[in-house]
């Protein structure tokens, strides 16, 4: 089991198993396959109505957003950068989702932040042309909690000139 997510009431918990997403009850119980597509279907979110969920997917030959019902269907791709994207967050009002993916950069951790539309068919708008990882969208979603650079986490204690920094965008 990997990447899970509690819904906003916590009453459902989805996860990613056997390369599938899954959902459960909060309190526990029998776990419930929702996608079963061959590809890779990972980092699920909840959207904010607790209708849907969000999550990062292999489908089309590389990792992109989409979204399913909660009972598995009416599966929706919202991305189609060939770059991928990896979900980080969804916004409270359900309208974007924040990921992450390399864009217009090579090397080690060329991670861009991208907001991708939920709602409609758009470009992907890069927040800013810097490396960053780790964000986590306020609820009233004016701002976001995002990490800057970073070192392996096998580096335990490293406060050198690469140690990751939280930033609060404004």
């Amino acid at each position: 089991m990997a990447w899970p997510a509690l819904s906003g009431d916590g009453n459902t918990l989805a996860f990613e198993w056997l390369n599938d997403i899954w959902i459960a009850a909060g309190k526990g119980g029998k776990a419930v396959r929702i996608t079963t597509d061959p590809a890779r279907d990972s980092y699920p979110k909840f959207s904010s109505d607790g209708m849907r969920i969000v999550f990062s997917s292999e489908r089309s030959g590389s990792m992109q957003v989409h979204s399913v019902k909660m009972d598995g269907s009416d599966a929706r791709q919202h991305s189609a950068n060939t770059e991928g994207y990896t979900l980080e967050d969804v916004s409270s009002d359900g309208a974007y989702a924040l990921a992450r993916g390399q864009r217009e950069c090579s090397g080690y951790k060329s991670t861009r932040l991208l907001k991708v539309n939920l709602r409609k068919d758009a470009r992907e708008l890069m927040l800013f042309d810097a490396t960053s990882h780790s964000v986590s969208i306020s609820s009233d979603g004016s701002r976001f909690l995002f990490c800057r650079g970073g070192e392996q986490p096998f580096r335990d204690g490293y406060m050198g000139s690469r140690a990751s920094q939280i930033h609060l965008s404004v």
